[in-house]
């Protein structure tokens, strides 16, 4: 389930209220505290609004602390401003997102592996530069009761995603990954149709066969004939939106 529509759709009315401090004691699977883990906090206010992006590192005890630019949406039942999320990557560690409460907020992360593989077209030759996104991540939330075993994969924006691009060889590497399990890795190119990978990470060398794709170009106007600008276009092909220019012009790749 993504992100946006299992947590933010929880927010009602909304009060002005001061900010949050959020406090994040980051540490490993043997209780100790990770140093130098890179964390991307992502806050936003409701479904739909532009999200916050912001890039810090833990310090040699573990701890990052962060302001929030809104009170941090706490209990359903109150009011509040804004929803936090944390995404944590750290050498050797998988990689795992938290949802964040005001205040102090600790966890520890798990013990982490590697995939990689080659990317392939349809002549079974490798392709170079192909962009690559692993969207569903292990998700813990530290404050409300999403209805989500911790842990369990949820769908992230791409703002949290994993991402990766094969090289001349067309090889490729996640780092991060949990240790055993299934990830979805979407290949994202002009060039191919925008699909899932599902692959076992204990699996060796796997192969990723991509699909020759196209591209749809267009214009879309009102009624009156004018340009349609900042329209959201959903093809159920894809899982991105995609947004009108001035001119009401989009363009959809990967179909």
């Amino acid at each position: 389930m993504k992100l946006s529509f299992l947590l933010l759709a929880l927010l009602g009315p909304l009060a002005t209220c001061h900010a949050d401090a959020v406090r994040l004691q980051i540490n490993g699977p043997d209780g100790k505290p990770v140093g130098g883990a890179k964390v991307r906090f992502v806050e936003a206010k409701m479904q739909g609004d532009n999200l916050v992006v912001t890039d810090s590192t833990s310090d040699a005890n573990g701890i990052v602390v962060v302001e929030s630019r809104n009170p941090i949406f706490a209990d359903p039942r109150e009011d509040s401003q804004s929803l936090m999320v944390a995404r944590v990557l750290a050498p050797g560690l998988a990689a795992s997102v938290f949802q964040l409460k005001g205040g102090d907020n600790s966890f520890s992360l798990a013990a982490g592996r590697v995939l990689e593989g080659v990317a392939l077209d349809a002549t079974d030759k490798p392709v170079a530069t192909v962009g690559l996104l692993i969207t569903s991540l292990p998700f813990t939330s530290m404050g409300v009761d999403t209805g989500q075993a911790p842990g369990a994969a949820v769908r992230m924006p791409d703002e949290l995603a994993l991402k990766t691009t094969t090289d001349e060889q067309g090889r490729w590497k996640f780092e991060s990954l949990p240790l055993s399990g299934k990830v979805d890795i979407e290949a994202r190119d002009a060039r191919f149709k925008r699909e899932n990978f599902s692959l076992d990470v204990a699996q060796p060398n796997p192969s990723l066969h991509l699909t020759q794709g196209s591209t749809i170009k267009g214009r879309l106007l009102k009624p009156n004939g004018t340009a349609a600008a900042g329209i959201k276009i959903t093809p159920n092909s894809i899982s991105s939106e995609i947004i009108t220019d001035a001119q009401g012009r989009f363009e959809i790749t990967g179909v």
